[in-house]
């Protein structure tokens, strides 16, 4: 049973349906942000702009970084979620629909829905296609860099994420430092560690 999930979680078609519920669930919670205040896939920033239905502004923060993680995905043979789905397809393409004047919607939980997949299922089938078109052996420069650069790079920002811990408060930094300390311990990911650490004590004392 599971080998045969694997086998299909490894085919490249599979990709395009896991793209178009991804983006579904993403176009969702427009919907609960827009009517409840809560519940979206998205950045701070975009968050902003969404919630005062500014789709003109929201295109324009994020049809660079999208486009690039659509191009980039296919080369690099990892699909951005931060930039290529939550900001790219929770920003960009969200705020298209509103510009081109289909805001409307947003209104509906099953339309967003269904205007999700069907964005998803375009977007997976561009990747795969642009991967198909690629040569074999060719990739994008950097790629060993950009696979890995969250773990390169959190050995030097974790004291950055821990004076933003302390700004919040005493306990949250030193439940940050804690769990940063741990995770170093353990050989993961020390940003991680650090995360959970303020997000467990955030519930208790921010």
């Amino acid at each position: 049973m599971m080998e045969n999930m694997r086998k299909l979680f490894m085919k490249d078609w599979f990709f395009i349906p896991l793209m178009g519920l991804l983006c579904a669930g993403v176009f969702g919670t427009t919907h609960l942000f827009l009517k409840y205040g809560t519940g979206t896939f998205n950045i701070v920033t975009n968050n902003i702009y969404l919630a005062e239905r500014d789709w003109l502004t929201l295109s324009s923060m994020g049809i660079g970084i999208y486009l690039a993680r659509v191009l980039e995905g296919p080369m690099v043979g990892l699909m951005d979620i931060g930039g290529g789905v939550m900001a790219g397809v929770g920003g960009f393409v969200v705020a298209l629909v509103g510009v081109l004047g289909f805001g409307w919607i947003y209104d509906s939980f099953i339309l967003t829905l269904l205007v999700g997949l069907a964005v998803g299922l375009a977007q997976g089938a561009i990747v795969i296609l642009i991967r198909k078109l690629i040569p074999d052996g060719i990739s994008a420069s950097g790629t060993d860099i950009m696979m890995g650069i969250g773990h390169q790079i959190s050995s030097y920002m974790g004291p950055l994420f821990i004076i933003c811990a302390l700004q919040v408060s005493i306990p949250v930094g030193i439940a940050a430092c804690i769990g940063g300390a741990i995770a170093h311990l353990k050989g993961s990911n020390v940003i991680g560690g650090i995360v959970i650490g303020m997000f467990l004590a955030c519930f208790i004392w921010a």
